[in-house]
């Protein structure tokens, strides 16, 4: 086992650390890694001021995480050993292959590697059918200065966000993730993930299934399935997600599904096709990202589906199984966004019952059309919307709670 240890990095193994402060696919990427590293005689730690080679995958989904990663990247460099290698790799370093030399001259030293390593998972293919029973952590550097409202609330969040996590099996050893795809077949107007993942690359059924039998075997109950753009699954391949979910539920065994990140305008086309499935209870978990409860900025986000078709298809799941947890997120302050198409979000959370809801910012990637739209919306606008988006949520979760409990009764 040569390839990325032995020709791209340090020869001499030691303890390595990989970190990440992106989405569950990159931190599965993170893994993969980790595990090669571990192969070849690394010993891994999560400390990485213990470290004598540190590799951070950089998250490259909005500007705001754009300064997390090199804010990261600065607290690493200021604690980590003198002599310790910092490679930095990831969607950030793909959609915007300057940023991290040119934004922080002081961080001179670092090693840019994407290119390299991606060369080195596709040199050797049964590194991206690794499964994992559990995410590399995600990295959060540095303590909140005390703003008041502002940073109370973000702690609420964050302190919220963990107990989630632990509550969908992220942060323990219960469950298996498999990554099935990667890449996207979408092309919303303030992303820029289909820039470094590419379009959709889909995972054969059949390896698929294989990978869930033996987690089966070694005594898994829950398997979430990864991909950059869930719902488009195998469409690249000839057939669809409900197509694997239908040879899943074939399994006879006593045993859990996470689905994440199922874009909406895939999850209604298929909808009547996933309801059987739904209605096994075999599915614990959906997360499906409605982004706007306003058609118009739908339409401007280029997300090809409305408002009336997202409800009904969650309506729909929720009839069958009230059982499974329901994610969304939603974002304030697209372009244009006016108060009353902020009104028709806010007006989303009371039809629908969401057991959590992201909500970010607008701050899309520079080179995104978003970016350089006209009507963009002023940040204490945006500021606003968060916060009232967020409170909203948060303080109709004791009502949720009954619905859910009136639901499932």
């Amino acid at each position: 086992m040569t390839t990325l240890v032995h020709t791209q990095v340090n020869p001499l193994v030691g303890k390595v650390c990989c970190l990440s402060n992106g989405c569950p696919e990159s931190r599965i990427d993170s893994y993969q890694m980790l595990h090669k590293l571990a192969e070849a005689g690394w010993d891994a730690t999560y400390d990485y001021r213990k470290a004598d080679l540190i590799l951070f995958y950089a998250c490259g989904l909005v500007s705001s995480m754009k300064e997390d990663c090199l804010n990261i990247i600065e607290n690493i460099k200021g604690e980590k050993n003198e002599s310790a290698r910092l490679i930095v790799w990831g969607c950030l370093t793909r959609i915007d292959t300057t940023a991290i030399k040119q934004d922080y001259t002081d961080l001179n030293g670092i090693e840019i590697k994407t290119r390299e390593i991606i060369k080195t998972f596709r040199s050797n293919p049964s590194i991206e059918r690794i499964s994992s029973p559990h995410l590399v952590p995600q990295h959060v550097v540095g303590k909140l200065k005390n703003n008041g409202f502002a940073s109370n609330l973000k702690r609420l969040i964050w302190r919220y966000c963990d107990y989630l996590n632990s509550k969908f099996d992220l942060l323990n050893n219960n469950c298996l993730f498999i990554k099935v795809a990667t890449g996207c077949a979408g092309n919303c107007t303030f992303c820029s993930i289909r820039k470094a993942r590419g379009i959709i690359q889909s995972q054969p059924l059949a390896t698929i299934i294989t990978e869930l039998r033996e987690g089966l075997r070694k005594g898994f109950k829950y398997f979430n399935l990864l991909g950059t753009d869930l719902g488009a699954y195998g469409i690249d391949l000839g057939y669809n997600l409900a197509t694997l979910l239908k040879n899943i539920n074939e399994i006879e065994h006593d045993f859990k599904i996470g689905l994440r990140n199922v874009n909406p305008f895939f999850m209604n086309k298929m909808v009547e096709e996933l309801i059987p499935i739904f209605r096994s209870g075999k599915v614990y978990f959906l997360g499906s990202a409605v982004e706007s409860g306003s058609n118009r900025i739908l339409k401007l986000m280029n997300r090809h589906y409305t408002v009336e078709g997202f409800k009904k298809s969650i309506q729909s799941i929720q009839k069958v199984s009230p059982s499974t947890i329901i994610r969304t997120q939603m974002i304030v302050g697209f372009p244009t966004e006016t108060n009353e198409d902020f009104e028709d979000s806010l007006h989303l959370l009371d039809v629908l019952t969401f057991d959590y809801v992201e909500v970010y910012k607008c701050c899309p990637m520079s080179g995104t059309p978003a970016a350089t739209m006209e009507g963009q919306v002023s940040q204490d606008v945006i500021d606003y919307r968060f916060r009232k988006l967020i409170l909203k949520y948060i303080f109709q979760r004791p009502m949720r709670k009954v619905k859910r409990l009136w639901l499932t009764s």
